[in-house]
C-alpha cells in the first residue's frame, strides 16, 4: 500500500506541475501576442517616419535649390 501512496503523491505533483506549466505557457503566449502587436505597430510608425523624412528632405532640397538659383 505504501508504494501506491508514493505513486499517488508523485502523480499529484506531476499534475500540479502540468497545471503550472500550462498557466505559464498561457501567460507567455499572451505576452508574445502583445509584443508582436507592438512590434507591428512600431514597424508601421517607422515606415511613416521614413516617408515623412524623405518628404521633408525633398522639400528642403527644393528650397535650397531655389535659394541657390536666386544667388546666381
Amino acid at each position: 500500500m505504501e508504494k501506491l501512496e508514493i505513486l499517488e503523491v508523485k502523480i499529484r505533483k506531476m499534475m500540479d506541475l502540468i497545471k503550472q506549466l500550462k498557466s505559464e505557457k498561457a501567460d507567455l503566449e499572451t505576452g508574445l501576442k502583445a509584443l508582436s502587436e507592438r512590434a507591428l505597430k512600431l514597424e508601421e510608425e517607422n515606415s511613416y517616419w521614413r516617408t515623412e523624412k524623405q518628404t521633408i528632405r525633398t522639400r528642403v532640397e527644393k528650397i535650397l535649390g531655389e535659394i541657390e538659383a536666386l544667388a546666381e
